[in-house]
């Protein structure tokens, strides 16, 4: 376990260690915040109710380890009709290698006969509370040397932390001076102050739902086939990070097609059911194809 913080940084990745009985604490945290400052009930019931049937830690737990991994935007090109769409997938969606990965780290440096389990958490705060990570104004987690590109997990582990980290969630220092993300903000959702965000009006809490997007919303807003990145491109935070996007990933003409005309993910061929996969957009695959369309006019 010493050695575990240093194997997961010899691959690319940063992780911090808190003793398991933090679980608690945690969830406690998240709900008194949600409390004061509610979300849009619709997100908040989606992203954060869940939590509440708690985090699925097993009894011999002692230790939560979160682990962040690099997680560029991935540019997603698409021809149709004689033009080509280039779009930029942002961080946190392609995840499920970067999960394989993670477990295979804890497989290769555990002691034998250790246990792990993938455990569901609001990760973002483990990470701002066990100082792997500060929160943006736009609510975005910054881990250092990976800005926003990157992809969290946490694992419940049988041994003890190797050491523990443990405070208040806290802010990046230039945000008080800086509100880029503000003024790139295409909705409005963030606002001047600290804590003023108006997630009923986030772009990404409607483009990853097939409900019918509101009235007020400018379909020319969107620019992803799932979420948005305006308020991370020009982020202080992201300067030298975020203009190194992963390989493209191509659909020609045939294959875009295919994914506007289809009933489901399953309808799909093969290989653009695996491309998609990848992109971590198998189970999202409504609202991304319905996003397409909006890109495509």
């Amino acid at each position: 376990m010493a050695t575990l913080r240093g194997a997961f940084e010899a691959r690319g990745r940063r992780a911090r260690t808190v003793g398991a009985e933090r679980t608690e604490e945690l969830l406690e945290d998240l709900f008194r915040g949600l409390e004061r400052r509610p979300l849009d009930p619709h997100l908040q019931k989606r992203t954060m109710e869940p939590f509440r049937e708690r985090a699925g830690v097993f009894p011999q737990a002692r230790s939560l380890v979160v682990v962040a991994s690099p997680e560029p935007p991935t540019p997603v090109r698409f021809r149709h009709r004689g033009r080509r769409i280039e779009t930029l997938l942002p961080p946190q969606y392609a995840h499920q290698k970067d999960l394989e990965e993670t477990a295979r780290i804890l497989r290769e440096h555990l002691p034998p006969g250790e246990r792990f389990e993938a455990v569901r958490l609001p990760l973002k705060l483990l990470a701002a509370r066990s100082g792997l990570g500060r929160y943006g104004r736009n609510r975005v987690l910054f881990v250092p040397g990976m800005g926003s590109c990157c992809h969290l997990a946490a694992f419940a582990l049988s041994l003890p932390p190797e050491e523990e980290t443990w405070g208040p969630a806290e802010p990046l220092p230039r945000c008080s001076s800086c509100g880029l993300c503000v003024a790139r903000c295409p909705s409005g959702a963030l606002g001047k102050g600290w804590h003023d965000f108006d997630s009923s009006r986030c772009l990404t809490r409607h483009n990853e739902e097939t409900d019918p997007l509101p009235g007020w919303m400018d379909p020319g807003w969107h620019h992803s086939l799932l979420g948005c990145t305006r308020c991370q491109e020009l982020c202080p935070a992201n300067r030298g990070i975020w203009d190194h996007p992963l390989s493209p990933v191509d659909f020609d003409e045939e294959e875009t097609e295919g994914i506007l005309r289809a009933s489901g993910f399953e309808a799909l061929p093969g290989p653009v059911r695996e491309r998609l996969a990848d992109l971590g957009l198998a189970e999202d695959f409504a609202p991304a194809a319905r996003n397409l369309r909006l890109l495509l006019g």
